[in-house]
């Protein structure tokens, strides 16, 4: 499975155990797909920007995890974020 598809389905992943919705989820979503396009109009430090801020949105999502005692969604948003990272 490409990298592109396995984290959007982990994404969904997370959002049927949270019931997350909303533009924060949209915008995650959304610059998942970004980082991952090959495109020469984004540089390097464009991709590190939007890796950065998706690296953000994931702690926050991992600190909602946390105070929801939501186990099941913080394995899944802990193995977004060593993707992510790395």
């Amino acid at each position: 499975m490409e990298k592109k598809s396995s984290l959007s389905l982990m994404l969904e992943a997370y959002q049927a155990i949270t019931g997350q919705e909303g533009r924060h989820m949209d915008e995650l979503r959304t610059l998942m797909k970004c980082i991952l396009v090959n495109s020469k109009n984004l540089d390097y430090l464009d991709r590190l920007t939007m890796k950065v801020m998706i690296l953000e949105r994931l702690e926050t999502e991992r600190d909602f995890c946390l105070s929801a005692e939501k186990y099941d969604a913080l394995e899944i948003v802990n193995a977004l974020h060593l993707v992510i990272k790395n």
